[in-house]
């Protein structure tokens, strides 16, 4: 990943998830984009429909460029957690009521199942894929880098996005 400023934009080059805008342009205009999390690593830069992964090498200068622009913080929801967390550390999502919690937000179980599947071929597909690897990142750059997965790896990422830049809309398995 390469990212530069160009007045009010930023050109990010060679970013690594196939099923991202930035495969088709690389220029994010400021008034694209609803806000970032500078806390969140790697940091995030929050577009309408997707969410943009900033490598921690960058982080001045988006810093730099976050505080020059005003742009607002937005943090993460919890939704991701409330999916992934019951499939990576191994534990019964009756016990804390996900299911219940995400279909509050119109995100159906079908789509937590067919997620949950997809982290647990993961998990099983990696040896070293524990609790700190279940970020939203981790997940869908294994998946990126996952032989099996490769073909699949853009409509998975396309559903994760529906999933955590969610608002109001409804979320679909593609």
């Amino acid at each position: 990943m390469e990212i530069r400023i160009k007045e009010q934009a930023l050109e990010i080059t060679n970013y690594p998830f196939s099923g991202s805008c930035l495969q088709n342009n690389q220029i994010i205009n400021i008034s694209n984009i609803i806000g970032a999390d500078l806390n969140a690593n790697p940091m995030q830069l929050r577009l309408e429909s997707e969410i943009i992964f900033i490598d921690d090498e960058y982080r001045t200068l988006f810093s730099s460029f976050v505080n020059k622009n005003n742009i607002k913080e937005a943090k993460q929801s919890e939704l991701w957690n409330w999916i992934a967390l019951p499939v990576c550390l191994g534990f019964d999502d009756s016990i804390f009521n996900y299911y219940e919690k995400l279909s509050a937000f119109g995100i159906e179980r079908e789509i937590v199942d067919t997620v949950r599947f997809i982290i647990s071929i993961l998990i099983d597909d990696t040896k070293d894929f524990y609790f700190e690897k279940h970020s939203i990142y981790n997940v869908l750059m294994q998946c990126e880098q996952s032989e099996f997965w490769k073909d699949r790896s853009i409509a998975f990422y396309k559903m994760i996005m529906q999933i955590v830049v969610f608002e109001k809309e409804q979320v679909t398995v593609s």
